[in-house]
């Protein structure tokens, strides 16, 4: 999944969990049973559902295959930072100002 495609396409997932959440009684589902699951690129998209406080009791169980939005390289920890900063404001738990490396209590709070 590319970057740009990120935030749009997260919006678009987040959407179709609503639907899905009001809809599944008519088909037979159980809201308490919702499974998402990607591979590949797609299990970046549930790897960053995972963290984001605007997917929470939207879904019960999830499945990642084959990727993570969090690829950390342990020689680089300036790459590390800057990753988890990324990952942190996609998901609404960091800023340009509220930063990881200024703020990392609350950051990893909120990603958790």
């Amino acid at each position: 999944m590319p970057i740009f495609c990120f935030k749009k396409c997260l919006w678009d997932i987040l959407e179709g969990l609503r639907w899905v959440n009001k809809y599944i009684g008519y088909f037979g589902g159980d809201t308490s049973r919702i499974t998402i699951a990607g591979e590949s690129a797609g299990s970046w998209s549930v790897g960053l559902l995972a963290v984001s406080p605007l997917a929470e009791g939207l879904y019960k169980r999830q499945i990642m295959e084959s990727g993570s939005p969090i690829f950390l390289a342990a020689e680089n920890n300036t790459q590390n930072l800057a990753l988890s900063q990324r990952v942190a404001e996609m998901v609404g738990c960091a800023s340009p100002t509220f930063n990881i490396k200024d703020y990392p209590g609350p950051v990893v709070e909120c990603l958790r």
